[in-house]
């Protein structure tokens, strides 16, 4: 499994998304850019005993590109 943040606010990325605020505000579902804390809060409880019955997710457009990739060899 991983963890796939979404645009997340840190010294590499601030000057990217104060220069391109709007657009990249446009891009996210939930309006706002995340803070590291946030991920690492996500990652503490994925690692807790209280997500002992999560197993992950299948992206479903991953899927068709490992799906297309095997058909292609």
């Amino acid at each position: 499994n991983c963890v796939l943040p979404g645009v997340i606010r840190t010294p590499m990325t601030s000057d990217y998304i104060d220069n391109h605020y709007d657009k990249v505000i446009r891009a996210i579902p939930m309006k706002r850019v995340g803070t590291t804390q946030e991920v690492a809060y996500s990652i503490l409880f994925l690692c807790s005993n209280m997500a002992s019955y999560i197993t992950g997710v299948k992206n479903p457009t991953l899927s068709r590109i490992i799906s297309s990739a095997s058909e292609i060899s």
